[in-house]
């Protein structure tokens, strides 16, 4: 008989593998055949180094600069999803790996999506046993549960965005104002000779 430790270990295991197909879904709906399965090759690579090299701090630190690791990967929200989702570190200007990450679980699924993609097969939906059917419409509702939500958060990043560019722009066209204020209020201290009492069209001597 399975512990209580062990079920829960197995659910959570389970749990995250159903999420990680969802994020691989979501990519795949971004693109074309090649562009997912070029995502997924290199996702798989990264990981790859990542597990095969964990003192190695070139493979846990991937530069959203990188252009082909952006072009590749990054730019598809699927790709960003599974990414955090397997345990990946956002920062502002990279993604982290973290040493303490158990990798095996999204190489697993990374090699079954890119076997499937070098060899297609069929679907047969009529052929599935119960236990396939539910899993096929689980993953759907979750799919669709996180389309929703990277709707929402794009909607939300888009607010924030255009609200950063009109404070921004609001705090430009006070500092122009402010600028030309004080440019008028030194012409305005100028004194002219004739303000001083000097006739400079007065000879000396």
């Amino acid at each position: 008989m399975a512990s209580a430790a062990t079920t829960a270990g197995i659910t959570d295991t389970t749990r995250v593998s159903e999420t990680l197909e969802v994020c691989l879904t979501l990519m795949k709906e971004e693109g074309d055949g090649d562009t997912f399965s070029n995502a997924v090759e290199t996702l798989f690579k990264i990981f790859s180094n990542a597990y095969n090299n964990p003192k190695e701090e070139k493979y846990r630190r991937l530069k959203k600069s990188n252009k082909t690791f952006h072009d590749k990967v990054w730019q598809y929200d699927g790709a960003q999803q599974f990414m955090l989702a397997v345990g990946c570190i956002e920062m502002e200007d990279s993604v982290f790996l973290p040493s303490d990450v158990d990798f095996s679980s999204a190489l697993q699924i990374l090699q079954q999506y890119h076997r499937s993609q070098s060899h297609p097969a069929t679907e047969n939906h009529s052929g599935m046993s119960p236990e396939q059917k539910a899993k096929s419409q689980h993953l759907e509702k979750e799919r669709q549960k996180h389309l929703e939500q990277m709707r929402r958060m794009k909607e939300e990043k888009k607010r924030i965005s255009d609200q950063i560019k009109a404070d921004r722009k609001e705090i430009d066209t006070r500092e122009t104002k402010a600028s030309r204020a004080r440019n008028i209020t030194k012409g305005a201290n100028i004194k002219r000779f004739e303000d001083i009492g000097v006739d400079l069209n007065r000879g000396g001597g």
